[in-house]
């Protein structure tokens, strides 16, 4: 391996062991780390809260349109 290639294997391996993700703290004062891969276990969802629950998957969505 050149050692161009060696450093960027490097910035790559870097780049890769960072965590992204996000906390999440349930009711009960619980607070967990998150990358996506774990469910989350949600309160009872009525009628009320279906146009916020909506604004945020369609908000979560154009993010991922924008990475893309």
């Amino acid at each position: 391996m050149s050692d161009e290639d060696k450093l960027l294997y490097s910035k790559f391996a870097d780049e890769a062991d960072k965590l992204e993700g996000y906390e999440y703290k349930y009711g009960d004062g619980r607070a967990y780390f998150r990358c996506g891969s774990e469910l989350i276990c949600l309160p009872p969802v009525t009628h009320q809260e279906l146009p916020e629950i909506l604004k945020l998957l369609n908000t979560q969505h154009q993010y991922y349109l924008s990475k893309g």
